[in-house]
């Protein structure tokens, strides 16, 4: 009974500013639709950040095998070091769904320069 007195507390403030406002408050329906979009919005951009990591590797370790000696010119290009790049492909390499990302997109790479 205390945490439904407590959250009746916590919710007034809002309700009250939202009926001052000339807004009618949200129900809890709306509510919960908007946290789970915006949940899922944020899950969708760690899953493309993921990606793009992939991609932005792929493309270095193709810039690499084409012209080895310029390995560092093409880390410093991107704002990788060495270290990172290394820690990065062995993650790459231990995840089978990653590893097939990362191999088609260094593919794509190669055939695009």
């Amino acid at each position: 009974m205390k945490i439904t007195s407590l959250a009746m507390l916590l919710a007034l403030p809002v309700l009250l500013s939202v009926s001052a406002c000339g807004k009618e408050a949200p129900t809890m329906e709306e509510a919960a639709d908007k946290a789970s979009s915006a949940v899922s919005s944020a899950v969708e951009k760690v899953q493309n950040l993921d990606t793009e990591q992939i991609n932005k590797f792929a493309k270095i370790a193709a810039q690499i095998e084409k012209e080895p000696a310029k390995m560092e010119a093409f880390l410093a290009e991107h704002g990788v070091s060495k270290e990172m790049f290394q820690k990065t492909l062995e993650k790459i390499q231990s995840d089978p769904n990653m590893k097939k990302m990362f191999d088609e997109a260094k593919e794509m790479a190669k055939n695009a320069m």
